[in-house]
């Protein structure tokens, strides 16, 4: 009367190792063996009755046993919204790189005397003459051509129209 069990599915891995084996001449049996315990427990039933107890009892058994819901989720899935390696930022300063073109204080007052001494370039008196009699599109072109680019053009020109603006304000 003793032969192999043929386990028909293993059910559930939550709190208890659950498997439904049919022996030959026995009927169903139901083996339920908590993580807790590890006590093994027999239960041998029909069909019916293992479905009723399985929809009363043993939901009971689980609803007394299962982990709270408070319990920290799982971190660092391949799928899901928060998905990937879960890391703690490190708070870095930026690099020096960054800071490049940021003038000092000490550095405009020294551009600000070489200006002063050695003047302006021939080329920049010539933009501020186009600039005094409003060519402004005619000195864009002009400067264009000198330094090579559209938008140091622009850069420069603001910077001799500032120029002038200066230049009225100390005349006054």
């Amino acid at each position: 009367m003793c032969a192999t069990p043929n386990t028909s599915s293993p059910s559930f891995t939550c709190n208890y190792d659950i498997q439904v084996c049919r022996y030959s001449g026995m009927g169903e049996l139901l083996y339920l063996r908590t993580e807790r315990h590890d006590g093994l427990f027999l239960f041998s039933l029909s069909l019916t009755s293992w479905r009723h107890f399985f929809l009363s009892k043993l939901g009971q058994l689980f609803e007394k046993k299962t982990l709270p819901m408070t319990q920290a989720g799982v971190e660092g899935l391949a799928v899901g919204l928060k998905k990937g390696h879960h890391v703690t930022k490190i708070d870095r300063k930026p690099k020096q790189s960054r800071h490049k073109g940021k003038g000092s204080k000490k550095t405009k007052v020294v551009r600000e005397l070489v200006r002063e001494v050695t003047g302006f370039a021939p080329y920049e008196r010539r933009v501020l003459e186009m600039l005094r009699i409003s060519k402004d599109k005619r000195a864009l072109k002009f400067l264009k051509k000198r330094v090579g680019t559209h938008i140091r053009a622009k850069r420069k020109r603001e910077e001799m129209q500032s120029v002038i603006i200066a230049q009225r304000k100390h005349h006054k």
